[in-house]
């Protein structure tokens, strides 16, 4: 069945230009009460509304899950009301199982848990994985084996800014470049295991910025091979340590030829 109008168009209606006849304002009028106007009734757990008078037909459920309960009310102006309850603690979650290493205490009177990391340190989880960058603020990452990585590493080398015609390197120069800047001579000493201790594989970098060259120095009882000389050629030259054993260095680089 259809509505008839008398002179709309309308999607889903019928335009009929003229004058509708009881019949046909009869006919729409039951239409919109058997088709048009169902009325909505709503089920909880608890409580039972129809919203609507024109049909007695569809009804909207709204059941509760586990550890949910529902309850529909009416007002005396017709206004529904649904309530959901939680009937747990922690709003929906019934347990919370703690993993290796992981203690969870009972909810407190505010429902709010603690969970602990019992892990003294990274060494008892043998797959620890990250959910976001990793900030070594300003520390160090050591250790011995291999980094596998699959993706782009970017490293970027710390400076160590020198101006003096000697220097003497230290520990924390491991994987820095050390700039040597001065208008005279430099002379650039590698120092013994017994003093400053370089992991073998060490690199040290450096870069002659100024006129003056620099030449590297064997701290006692150090070797450094090298080939031709162990000078930096000219200015905006640079070269690289690698301890190679405990008091073996290869200088490698721009290396002047005599």
């Amino acid at each position: 069945m259809a509505i008839t109008l008398r002179q709309t168009d309308q999607t889903g209606a019928t335009n009929k230009g003229a004058s509708l006849t009881f019949a046909e304002l009869d006919a729409n009028f039951v239409d919109l009460l058997t088709t048009k106007l169902s009325p909505l009734q709503l089920v909880g757990d608890s409580g039972d509304v129809t919203l609507g008078q024109a049909q007695q037909a569809g009804r909207l459920v709204v059941s509760g899950g586990t550890n949910i309960t529902t309850a529909m009310t009416e007002d005396s102006a017709g206004n529904a009301t649904l309530t959901i309850t939680n009937d747990t603690d922690l709003q929906g979650i019934t347990d919370v199982v703690a993993g290796t290493g992981i203690a969870v205490s009972e909810p407190d009177s505010a429902g709010a848990l603690t969970v602990t990391n019992s892990f003294a340190s990274l060494v008892a989880d043998t797959s620890p994985q990250l959910g976001g960058a990793l900030d070594i603020n300003s520390n160090n990452i050591t250790g011995t084996g291999s980094v596998n990585i699959t993706g782009t590493v970017t490293a970027q080398s710390a400076l160590n800014a020198q101006t003096g015609t000697t220097y003497t390197t230290v520990i924390g120069d491991a994987s820095k470049l050390v700039t040597l800047t001065n208008g005279s001579a430099i002379t650039l000493t590698i120092p013994p295991n017994s003093a400053v201790a370089y992991a073998v594989g060490t690199k040290l970098d450096f870069a002659q910025l100024g006129a003056g060259q620099v030449t590297f120095a064997q701290g006692s009882g150090v070797t450094i091979n090298s080939t031709p000389t162990k000078k930096i050629r000219a200015q905006y030259g640079g070269a690289t340590c690698i301890k190679t054993a405990t008091n073996v260095w290869l200088l490698v680089g721009d290396l002047a030829a005599s």
